[in-house]
């Protein structure tokens, strides 16, 4: 509640809170009826690909790889470990423009998806590099060359977190999942895709 006013928000994570904490904050500052400022946050919706959460028949597909950056992908990270689902799969792409740091910034945030509730970390580009030997990793040169065995690997009733930075164009994956996964009948998308479920 803020100011009496009952706050929703229609913007997924606990990185979401804060933001909207600080809007709340500014908003005060700057003299805005709280009943304004309630209203107005309830209107924010998230960006393409910045965290958009999407349906690809029974998968839960988490789309944010409009920016990658340590932050961020714990941020997303949090977000999935938040999502109800049996399995939650982890889909990363580099973090670009990280400088001198790339690589030890890249195992430190693997690292920290492995240690987290989650059943398999495809790792591509930069994470690929630094993956360690692990029978949840999938390591790749890029997602192109990992998608066929991502595919084969999931049930089709995961939550998949897609993160990569803008560079890495990892919403590509998207029209894959959905040939292989929308189809309510899944034995059908499974002989069209050449693997069993």
């Amino acid at each position: 509640r803020w100011h009496g006013h009952p706050v929703t928000l229609n913007v997924p994570g606990r990185h979401a809170v804060a933001n909207a904490m600080l809007a709340l904050a500014v908003s005060d500052l700057l003299g805005v009826p709280p009943a304004k400022a309630v209203e107005g946050l309830a209107d924010v919706g998230a960006g393409e690909m910045r965290g958009e959460v999407r349906r690809i028949g029974d998968l839960t597909v988490v789309v944010d790889c409009y920016n990658a950056n340590p932050q961020s992908v714990r941020a997303a990270l949090d977000l999935v470990e938040g999502q109800a689902a049996a399995r939650r799969v982890v889909v990363l792409g580099t973090m670009l423009e990280l400088g001198a740091e790339s690589e030890r910034l890249h195992r430190e945030v693997l690292a920290d998806a492995l240690g987290r509730d989650v059943s398999l970390v495809v790792a591509t580009g930069s994470f690929a590099a630094v993956a360690p030997e692990d029978e949840r990793v999938l390591a790749a040169s890029d997602w192109q060359s990992a998608y066929p065995e991502l595919r084969d690997r999931l049930h089709g009733d995961e939550v998949v977190l897609l993160k990569a930075s803008r560079g890495v164009a990892m919403e590509g994956i998207l029209p894959l999942l959905q040939a292989d996964f929308a189809s309510a009948d899944m034995g059908a998308a499974g002989d069209a895709g050449g693997a069993e479920r």
